[in-house]
């Protein structure tokens, strides 16, 4: 996950569609100019965990032709395989923030009141900066 953390979606070629993991990782980059440090550290652990949780568990909510899509390239070989994150847009984000924070931080992570805070916060507010940056829709870099 560190290295799609430093993706920069600026340099995606025309007509790249941006995955879940290459917005993540704008949105760490654009909140670490406004964020102090421990902060930033508290925001890069949230959403490592919860590109783990939706690696893991948002093809549990795909429609079947997704579904098909995502086990012919989970299910490949090398270089050719692919996680959640890097094969679907951040279209698919938002609706698996409550799997997240109601499944995956409790029974997954046996996180602590402070992380589990810290990951509300965090969810509010990528789900804020999605809607005002158009990520909840097709997501195409033009």
């Amino acid at each position: 996950m560190a290295g799609k953390l430093d993706f920069d979606p600026g340099q995606a070629p025309m007509g790249h569609k941006l995955t879940i993991s290459e917005v993540l990782a704008e949105y760490l980059r654009m909140e670490r100019g406004r964020l102090a440090p421990k902060t930033h550290a508290r925001y890069t652990e949230v959403i490592v965990l919860f590109t783990q949780s939706l690696n893991g568990y948002a093809a549990n909510s795909l429609s079947q032709f997704d579904q098909a899509r995502f086990d012919k390239l989970f299910n490949a070989e090398g270089e050719q395989h692919r996680e959640f994150c890097d094969m679907f847009g951040p279209e698919h984000t938002l609706e698996n923030v409550g799997e997240f924070l109601n499944y995956f931080m409790v029974s997954k992570v046996m996180a602590g009141a402070d992380t589990l805070r810290a990951s509300g916060t965090v969810m509010k507010k990528l789900a804020k900066w999605l809607a005002e940056h158009d990520y909840v829709g097709t997501m195409t870099r033009l």
